[in-house]
């Protein structure tokens, strides 16, 4: 009972309210505890392993969905931290809840932990929170049966080199790469409109040309320098065919005579 007597549970008191600093009375125990913890909790901030400092055999269910990391709800990289730390992540979408059970094999009696706190440096210095403990073997037990702290079907994988995360119950939901920070780049580029790469291609060719690049209309010459004997043959060309015009020597060509 020492560790639980830090969280105001006695032998005659088997709930006990937790106020303003609730991760300053947690975080210790949390630290100390030698056995498996379960905890839910629905947003995770950069220093959420600070708060939360789970070890190997923990288990994490968290709202990992991509919405709550494009929204920096989620810290990515905290939950890398943890995974590295042999903890198990599991991501639930619309989480929203502070639930923390705490069993051993032996010796100290489990816990449950049940308020408004996310894991995050925000919670423990600026929001007030608060949230109540108890040893009490019925909650306790309804807690594990709950649905809250069931977790089967939605582990998140991690492969290697931090490949994304995906869910197993909603395959189609990604979290981005969790070692670099291209993963939040591309997060965010995924939420805007795409561009058809088909619409690309036809504007493209829409696009009018240079005009230096424009093909010109050439006239073969028999001179590179000159087209006079050219133009003198169609000028000569158009007077045997044509009456009642002049030669344009703009046109090459002839053109109705105008009175004036």
């Amino acid at each position: 009972m020492e560790i639980l007597d830090e969280l105001g549970l006695t032998s005659d008191r088997t709930v006990s309210l937790l106020t303003d600093s609730v991760w300053e009375s947690l975080t210790p125990v949390i630290e100390k505890w030698k056995g498996s913890i379960t905890a839910a909790i629905a947003y995770v901030g950069s220093t959420g392993d600070v708060q939360l400092p789970l070890s190997q055999g923990c288990s994490l269910i968290v709202d990992a969905s991509e919405h709550a990391v494009a929204g920096h709800m989620t810290n990515p990289h905290t939950l890398l931290r943890w995974h590295r730390a042999g903890v198990s992540l599991y991501s639930r979408p619309h989480l929203h809840a502070m639930m923390i059970l705490a069993e051993s094999l032996g010796g100290a009696a489990p816990f449950l932990v049940v308020g408004s706190a996310n894991a995050s440096q925000h919670s423990a210095n600026v929001l007030e929170e608060a949230a109540l403990v108890t040893d009490s073997i019925e909650l306790i037990g309804q807690a594990r049966e709950g649905p809250t702290l069931e977790h089967r079907r939605m582990r998140l994988t991690v492969a290697r080199r931090a490949s994304p995360i995906r869910s197993r119950r909603t395959t189609t939901q990604m979290v981005p790469n969790l070692a670099s920070r291209r993963g939040m780049r591309m997060m965010s580029m995924r939420t805007m409109s795409p561009i058809s790469v088909r619409n690309v291609s036809t504007s493209r060719r829409s696009r009018p040309m240079p005009r230096s690049l424009s093909p010109q209309p050439t006239t073969p010459t028999n001179s590179p320098h000159s087209s006079e004997p050219i133009e003198a043959s169609n000028r000569q060309g158009c007077r045997s065919m044509c009456s009642g015009k002049t030669w344009s020597r703009r046109m090459r060509c002839c053109m109705p005579k105008v009175s004036m």
